[in-house]
């Protein structure tokens, strides 16, 4: 390998570790509300469109964009 190759695989490394870091915590922030729910699991089926909405907004305030 030389010093480009090596400088390409730390950029892609780099931003596999950032979009982790990213993907862990929405995942955390989710599983808290998942923890926190009072509401019978039966309303989960209903809810999931909600909830989706709610994953992908989490996603963007993780990338730093605004609704």
């Amino acid at each position: 390998m030389n010093k480009e190759d090596i400088d390409r695989e730390a950029e892609r490394y780099k931003q596999f570790e950032s979009s982790f870091r990213r993907i862990m915590a929405v995942r955390n922030r989710v599983e808290e509300e998942l923890t926190n729910r009072t509401h019978p699991p039966d309303e989960n089926i209903q809810t999931f469109p909600k909830s989706s909405e709610r994953i992908a907004r989490m996603i963007r305030e993780e990338d730093g964009i605004s609704d």
